[in-house]
């Protein structure tokens, strides 16, 4: 997935999630794909969202810290 692609939200609960869809479209545009993934996690009430950042490295590992 692009960096554009990528979707992070943190609501007020502290779930933190992260979803991406990425579409490909075949030769002569001939069919596509769809691809979308989802992650969600509850993180500990110790976290102080303001201090989170994310980023993604060029092989595309994504880090929220």
């Amino acid at each position: 997935y692009s960096p554009d692609n990528v979707k992070i939200v943190l609501s007020a609960n502290n779930v933190l999630k992260v979803s991406a869809s990425q579409q490909e479209v075949g030769a002569n545009n001939n069919g596509s794909v769809q691809k979308e993934c989802t992650r969600q996690y509850t993180l500990p009430n110790w976290v102080q969202p303001e201090n989170m950042k994310a980023t993604m490295s060029r092989d595309g590992l994504l880090t929220v810290d």
